[in-house]
């Protein structure tokens, strides 16, 4: 069965057709659309239970470290969304961020990327961890960033680490940073003018 609507010019019509009927008893589909119409260059998804949306083709987040990190086995807490002279900070709606616990926007696989500096003293090694929580509850490690010094004295130094998130529910899936094995002066390092420490989070596709 198909709903034919007549453009205003003659002969020109749109279209909706349902989906062949395979099954012995017949089967009705619902699909409920949003509210109201999306932003420009959004697309139209669903939910996988009819619900339809609009949402961005494409989400990219940005945050950074605005002062040194220094507590050892504690979540990284200073944070500033990237808003240096003359870049764009995000697309889309963006994370969202509470006592270092990162929000999704929405739901979909995301690559987050952490790429801290560190300020290492002595002999220590500095490590960053990406940890994943699925029930917004218990966080495990799914990535780490490192580096170390084999000396006395101090020098910088950095690591990079990749994690793939499955954000089923944005409820539940959640990220966090935390700053392991340091001790001494070692710091995890963060500037409020410019960028030395830097998390980015990239929308790839749906889940």
């Amino acid at each position: 069965m198909s709903i034919k609507l007549k453009g205003t010019t003659a002969g020109s019509a749109v279209i909706l057709a349902a989906p062949a009927d395979t099954s012995p008893t017949g089967t009705e589909k619902t699909f409920t659309l949003p509210a109201a119409d999306g932003s420009a260059g959004q697309i139209l998804a669903t939910n996988g239970a009819g619900v339809l949306s609009f949402v961005n083709k494409l989400e990219f987040d940005y945050w950074h470290l605005n002062a040194d990190h220094t507590t050892n086995d504690a979540t990284l807490t200073n944070w500033s969304r990237y808003n240096q002279e003359g870049a764009a900070s995000e697309i889309g709606s963006g994370m969202s961020q509470s006592s270092g616990i990162f929000t999704f926007p929405g739901t979909g696989k995301w690559l987050v990327v952490a790429a801290p500096q560190f300020s290492i003293d002595g002999s220590d090694n500095c490590v960053v961890t990406t940890e994943v929580t699925t029930n917004n509850s218990t966080f495990g490690e799914a990535a780490r960033a490192t580096d170390g010094n084999n000396g006395s004295g101090a020098r910088t130094g950095g690591g990079i680490a990749f994690a793939f998130v499955d954000v089923t529910d944005t409820g539940n899936v959640k990220v966090r940073f935390r700053a392991l094995s340091l001790s001494g002066s070692s710091n995890v390092m963060g500037n409020s003018a410019f960028v030395e420490s830097g998390f980015l989070f990239i929308r790839l596709g749906d889940t």
